[in-house]
């Protein structure tokens, strides 16, 4: 009697769990109840966004609140009562909220947007995970690292990465190529719209000049999709 209680315990509790699903599923939330995909930068950033937010924006969290003009002292009293590094973002953000709601403002997503995308900040990646835009595969930053090794601050001045951002990519890893890996990484954070074009583009630039190595990365990740392109076309023309 006592084996039979319990699994009918915990059928009760499995029971319960599938009925709160359904009915949140019913009221329009989800078990990422912090995803943030808009459609209009002038949607309004809800406090259930935040959290999203937050967690993608981490370290630069407060470089965003201070061009959101998030008082300082503000700040700082935040980090001083909340320990736990998520929560504290999450409220700093919040505090932007609500100060924007109390003088009768709407908080947006077109304000974010322009921190985003602001220098000091460059964190365009974030724009496309709010957007759903695809996102420069790994593959090929990895694919490119270590074939830039030798002369990959000359590569990343061409790309645009700020000399600052170089040095913190050369000083916060001991081997080259990892330090090639961040650099790519942060020009592709801080670009709109990141294309494997952009950086053959930057390996013909009169400065880097290594156009076998451009043409090389065109054959692997370019010419494919055109090749698949024009053979889908014939086929719709075939049939």
């Amino acid at each position: 009697m006592v084996e039979d209680s319990s699994n009918f315990r915990w059928l009760k509790s499995i029971l319960a769990w599938f009925s709160i699903s359904w009915i949140l599923s019913l009221l329009g939330f989800s078990s990422e109840a912090s995803s943030s995909e808009i459609t209009d930068f002038d949607e309004e950033v809800c406090e259930r966004h935040v959290p999203w937010l937050a967690r993608h924006l981490s370290k630069d969290v407060e470089k965003v609140a201070m061009l959101l003009d998030v008082d300082s002292v503000e700040i700082e009293a935040i980090k001083q009562g909340e320990p736990q590094p998520e929560s504290r973002n999450i409220k700093i953000l919040n505090s932007w909220r609500n100060a924007e709601m109390t003088l009768g403002k709407k908080p947006t997503w077109e304000k974010v947007r322009l921190c985003l995308e602001d220098e000091t900040v460059g964190r365009c990646d974030v724009i496309r995970a709010l957007l759903n835009e695809d996102e420069l595969d790994d593959s090929v930053l990895l694919w490119l690292a270590p074939r830039i090794a030798a002369w990959f601050r000359n590569y990343a001045r061409v790309l645009g990465v700020p000399e600052c951002e170089i040095d913190m990519s050369s000083q916060n890893f001991e081997g080259v190529e990892r330090s090639c890996m961040d650099v790519l990484q942060r020009w592709r954070r801080r670009t709109r719209y990141p294309k494997v074009e952009d950086l053959i583009q930057a390996l013909e630039d009169d400065v880097i000049n290594r156009p076998a190595l451009a043409e090389e990365m065109r054959e692997k990740f370019c010419n494919h999709e055109v090749k698949d392109e024009v053979l889908s076309q014939l086929d719709n023309l075939s049939i």
